[in-house]
């Protein structure tokens, strides 16, 4: 992991500045929105850096929706940030930039709502290669995300109120096929929103 920055705010967020070395890099934007649920039914918006995003995968569940971007580049980043833009102005939302090199790029993704319950969503992954997976959430409310295994790269909550959070593998997976499911808050979600992606990695 070359780089991470995270922060919260309101219907606009830039990120603090990401920096990498150089070289192959995969950068993942993981936005977590919270809102009126009508302004929350399709996807904002990801810029900055000067790299071209892509959205990976989007999810909406009543006032809570989550946000997948990647982006590539071989050059040297300094002092860049990253821009999350929400679809209404009264939208709160936490963006977290993370740069990783030895990957080749994005794999699967996937998505998962409720309505209550404990949170999660599972992915198969596609590569033999080492590779890691993401995951971001946000829920209309609940407590703090703890699971063995797995490492916490950000996330806020408001009790009570609106959460988020977002969690990456503490291990590679290493065959294809292997079923990971990334964890949300144990109780207390309420409707909740999560989506995860495999960054494969280049075998070095």
């Amino acid at each position: 992991l070359e780089s991470h920055v995270g922060r919260r705010g309101g219907a606009q967020v830039s990120s603090p500045p990401v920096r990498t070395v150089g070289g192959p890099t995969t950068l993942l934007a993981l936005v977590a929105l919270h809102g009126p649920a009508a302004s929350l039914r399709h996807a904002g918006s990801v810029d900055g850096a000067g790299l071209r995003w892509k959205l990976v995968r989007f999810a909406h569940s009543g006032a809570a929706a989550v946000e997948i971007w990647s982006a590539s580049t071989s050059g040297l980043l300094q002092g860049a940030s990253v821009t999350s833009t929400s679809p209404d102005p009264r939208d709160t939302q936490q963006i977290d930039v993370l740069a990783e090199e030895g990957v080749v790029g994005v794999g699967t993704s996937a998505a998962a709502t409720g309505t209550s319950g404990p949170a999660s969503v599972r992915l198969t992954t596609t590569s033999d290669t080492p590779s890691l997976v993401f995951a971001v959430g946000g829920a209309s409310a609940a407590g703090h995300v703890h699971a063995t295994g797995w490492l916490r790269t950000d996330g806020w909550a408001l009790s009570p109120g609106p959460a988020s959070w977002s969690v990456v593998t503490g291990q590679p997976t290493l065959q294809s096929g292997t079923v990971v499911t990334a964890p949300g808050p144990a109780s207390g979600s309420g409707r909740w929103a999560m989506a995860s992606v495999e960054l494969v990695g280049d075998g070095s």
